[in-house]
């Protein structure tokens, strides 16, 4: 559950605390035990879980679990290290060449995306026209027990969400929210929709840590914000149903959901997928998608550690408040492949805090890329049908993807990366 951009070490600690998500025919508790951080959603002392206890089960249980993420890779290899400002390939020819849409005043206008990770600074000049034009739509922070941290002005008023200006605990996540947005005044290829407006929680702290309450606070919060598509560049290895819920909202909301797969391929004894990006979603007729990312070099070659799996939640359990388990809500999902696809992710140069830059490698990299480029697909379509819904823009382009060895869909590349030119015709045309 930290920043997909890295890899290797994960120390979660359990705490004293428990996520609770109750069934929806419950009433949450009044004056009870626990504390409401989000729909049906408790969080509540251990020492307090005998109180929900009825004659049957009333929600599941989940430990508000801690996990501390190792950044040690980046930029290919060793610590971040600042560079000169210079494009970003994975806009430009080599990744998904999105000036083909640009050149056609296709920016992202009329497209809002969510984005969870450690807040942003949106003083960067990546964030000059995105600010001046008033797209930074809302902005929340959450802390470990998933109480949003209010801005308020000098008199004591609390600030509203739609006008709080961003924080950030951690770099990541400025270099994420550029690859999606941003456009500085240097002329230099930066975001991929830069015209795309944008909504940002920040649920990871400095030392790039976060809770699961943190977590799912911050995704119930952006499910509530009009979000187009969210892009999560955070995970936890293994099969964890921690976020199911809130993720079932955005996706009941018609949200396409893009998540971080993971970097973890060649990492010896760590699950090769993350939670969320495993979750065997299936779809609605008017529900939104779910697309786990990997990422590739500027070579079009997968990155030797972005990979998945074949993800099977068959043997997996969850605690409800009685006591007994039941099964994961994904148990009866057949097994199925992570990651959908892969896009741009190895030495992206984005936006650092206090006006740096910085190159990056990871699906963390990769996963706002592809948010970008829904958002691209889906501000073309909303020029001529302002009712088109983002699961359009998203399945136009999984239908672009082109097969990378080994053929067919596989656990390195799942369906392949992007055929921009095949995507631009089909959505602007020749």
């Amino acid at each position: 559950m930290t920043s997909a951009s890295h890899r290797k070490v994960f120390d979660s600690s359990r705490t004293e605390d428990s996520v609770v998500y109750l069934r929806q025919d419950v009433i949450p508790p009044l004056g009870g035990p626990g504390r409401l951080i989000g729909p049906q959603t408790l969080l509540i002392a251990n020492d307090d879980l005998p109180a929900l206890v009825e004659e049957k089960p009333i929600g599941d249980v989940f430990n508000n679990a801690v996990i501390t993420f190792d950044l040690d890779k980046s930029g290919g290899g060793g610590a971040a290290t600042f560079v000169d400002n210079d494009d970003n390939w994975g806009i430009g020819t080599d990744g998904l060449n999105v000036k083909t849409f640009w050149n056609k005043g296709v920016l992202g206008h009329g497209v809002r995306v969510g984005i969870a990770d450690s807040g942003m600074d949106s003083t960067h000049p990546s964030f000059e026209k995105l600010t001046a034009e008033k797209r930074l739509k809302g902005f929340a922070q959450f802390d470990r027990q998933g109480n949003q941290v209010l801005q308020k002005r000098p008199d004591g008023t609390v600030i509203p969400d739609s006008v709080a200006i961003p924080t950030f605990g951690h770099l990541h996540g400025t270099h994420c929210a550029a690859i999606i947005v941003g456009e500085g005044p240097d002329g230099k290829d930066r975001g991929v929709a830069p015209g795309a407006e944008l909504v940002v929680t920040r649920v990871l702290e400095q030392s790039n840590t976060g809770s699961v309450a943190q977590i799912a606070a911050g995704l119930s919060w952006l499910a509530t914000q009009k979000c187009d598509i969210a892009s999560l560049s955070l995970g936890w290895p293994g099969l964890h149903e921690e976020w199911a819920s809130p993720v079932k909202a955005l996706l009941d909301a018609g949200v396409i959901v893009v998540v971080a797969v993971g970097n973890e391929f060649d990492a010896a004894g760590v699950a090769k997928s993350r939670s969320p990006a495993n979750y065997l979603v299936t779809p609605g007729p008017t529900d939104g998608l779910l697309i786990a990312v990997g990422a590739h070099e500027q070579a079009g070659t997968v990155w030797e550690s972005s990979g998945g799996e074949t993800v099977s939640w068959a043997d997996v359990t969850v605690l409800q408040t009685d006591g007994t388990s039941r099964q994961s809500i994904f148990a009866s999902q057949p097994p199925r492949i992570v990651p959908g696809m892969v896009a741009p992710g190895v030495e992206i140069i984005s936006a650092a805090p206090f006006k740096k830059y910085l190159p990056l490698d990871g699906s963390s990299m990769a996963t706002p890329h592809v948010a970008g480029l829904i958002a691209l697909v889906l501000s073309h379509l909303r020029s001529s049908d302002p009712g088109a819904r983002p699961r359009t823009a998203a399945e136009l382009m999984l239908t672009s993807l082109k097969d990378l060895a080994p053929i067919g869909l596989d656990i390195r590349s799942g369906a392949g990366r992007v055929d921009n030119s095949a995507l631009a015709h089909t959505v602007i045309g020749p």
